[in-house]
């Protein structure tokens, strides 16, 4: 489990969005070779070019994505918001509300870090079976699986999704959040979809 500052920075992107008037937010990092830095935008640009085109191919149109904030955490200059206006690719019939969610969980690389978790609204009545998805969803899920965790490619660079560890934690006592170089980070391994629905709390209007 390396420091940040030792060969890489850290790029922090927010996508944010709506669904049935909840806020949906989703954060991911990447690391890229200190040497090298691309823009905020050119990161939030591939993000909405290459990531965003997996995550809502399972999602309904009434998802909405707004912006992509982007920060890189080694240059307090370089930071970007890119207003964006994509959608989920699939047509409601009865939409479920908002704060039932599919997951995927984010393996990590490293036993001393814990694995992540991203957790994604639009759900049909449809996609549901009892206590699991439905066959067709899950093929859908499956299909843009490794396209949400692939690496951002930007010219001849590429930026591995990593999971990462900014605050003081009692065998990390001297991680500084306010010190880009203290931050520790183990890439993403691979993902694991689970069969099964799940809530976000933070999304119910209630």
């Amino acid at each position: 489990m390396p420091s940040v500052g030792t060969s890489n920075r850290i790029y922090s992107v927010t996508l944010k969005g709506t669904y049935a008037g909840a806020n949906t937010i989703n954060v991911f990092h990447y690391r890229c070779n200190i040497i090298s830095q691309p823009t905020a935008l050119l990161v939030a640009e591939n993000f909405r070019d290459e990531t965003l085109q997996s995550i809502v191919v399972p999602q309904l149109t009434g998802q909405a994505y707004s912006a992509i904030d982007v920060i890189d955490h080694m240059d307090v200059l370089n930071f970007s918001t890119l207003a964006i206006t994509e959608t989920g690719d699939r047509t409601p019939v009865n939409s479920l509300p908002p704060f039932m969610t599919w997951s995927l969980q984010l393996l990590r690389s490293s036993r001393d870090m814990r694995s992540g978790w991203k957790r994604f609204s639009a759900l049909d009545e449809a996609d549901v079976s009892g206590t699991v998805f439905s066959a067709a969803f899950i093929a859908f899920v499956v299909s843009a699986q490794a396209g949400i965790i692939q690496p951002m490619n930007i010219d001849l660079l590429s930026l591995p999704l990593v999971l990462v560890r900014d605050r003081p934690t009692p065998n990390s006592p001297l991680i500084d959040p306010d010190d880009p170089t203290t931050w520790l980070y183990t890439d993403v391994a691979g993902s694991v979809f689970p069969n099964r629905p799940t809530t976000q709390n933070s999304r119910k209007t209630f």
